[in-house]
């Protein structure tokens, strides 16, 4: 470690206050300058991110993160299958998760987390009775919240101003415009209100203040970036070859990242998690006691194979029939 050398008062000029955290002077010599390893570990423990369940999106944005919005962009069924996914794997995870839309039924809503918590598209439920008990017996005991249609946000406002906020806050059906349902949700009250100044939803504010992982969800219209400009990152789903493959889009900070995937009614495999992605030390995900097969069989009664993914764009080698990597 190296102390800060004394530059006749003109570290205070350059932002470098050599306070202690109970405001006392420190020395100098005893104020060490953090090393790259603290630095990255602090903004980790302050930013955790929760795994959205789908090992793609985990490996194009590394999860969500918590006090920060993410956008999610798709047409309304592979939207709708996304959103279940996430939600079914952080309550799963055991972190208090909401799933607010204006634009579904909560029937619909809690349909779509449990065929998420198997990595199915909701209509799959609809077609066989073979997971059921085991579904329920999970649904039951999820520490999850739906709400629905034209009282949603104000529930939504309710419930992350409670004693028990969410961790995971999802929003579908969201709006950016001026005096929206969710632009009046999702503000956060000045101290002090100013008569003369206009109060709006924060994207940067008002997940740092919930200390919740925020996330938009809208249709695909492209312009999802222009609606929420100060969200942290975009995700954007777009159907491609008459829908047999999907193009996943990511933008953080300027950049993008894109695969094009082949995405089959079956299981996806359970992610791993990253250095940066939080788990609930001595909890297992309860998604993660399903085996694989039996997914699979699934699968097979609605004459669909289980691929977890077929083709990634720009890779070496596709991976093969069973989902391995020739």
């Amino acid at each position: 470690m190296v102390g800060r050398e004394d530059s006749g008062g003109d570290g205070d000029r350059h932002g470098i206050h050599d306070r202690g955290p109970d405001g006392h002077d420190l020395d100098p010599e005893l104020d060490p300058v953090p090393s790259i390893a603290e630095l990255r570990a602090r903004v980790r423990r302050s930013f955790p991110r929760i795994g959205t369940g789908w090992p793609v999106l985990d490996g194009l944005t590394g999860g969500v993160a918590i006090g920060r919005t993410t956008v999610v962009s798709a047409p309304d069924g592979l939207r709708q299958q996304v959103l279940g996914r996430m939600a079914a794997w952080a309550a799963g995870e055991s972190y208090r998760t909401v799933l607010a839309s204006t634009v579904s039924s909560t029937d619909e809503l809690l349909l779509a987390v449990a065929a998420g918590g198997l990595g199915l598209p909701a209509r799959a439920l609809l077609a066989t009775t073979s997971h059921d008990a085991w579904l329920d017996a999970r649904m039951r005991v999820l520490d999850l919240v739906t709400l629905a249609g034209p009282e949603a946000p104000g529930r939504f406002a309710e419930v992350m101003t409670s004693a028990r906020p969410a961790v995971m806050a999802i929003v579908d059906g969201f709006s950016g415009e001026s005096e929206s349902l969710w632009d009046r949700a999702l503000r956060i009250d000045p101290p002090t209100p100013d008569p003369w100044s206009h109060s709006s939803f924060d994207a940067v504010l008002y997940p740092l203040q919930r200390r919740c992982a925020l996330v938009l969800a809208t249709p695909d219209d492209g312009h999802a970036d222009f609606s929420v400009p100060t969200a942290a990152r975009y995700v954007r789903l777009q159907p491609r070859d008459a829908q047999s493959r999907v193009e996943i889009t990511v933008r953080t900070g300027g950049v993008n990242r894109s695969r094009i995937v082949l995405l089959r009614d079956g299981l996806l495999p359970q992610p791993t998690p990253t250095a940066e992605q939080v788990r609930r030390r001595g909890v297992v995900n309860i998604w993660e006691e399903r085996l694989p097969a039996e997914i699979t069989r699934f699968a097979d009664l609605l004459g669909a194979q289980a691929f977890d993914l077929e083709h990634v764009q720009d890779d070496e080698a596709a991976p093969g029939p069973d989902g391995v990597e020739p």
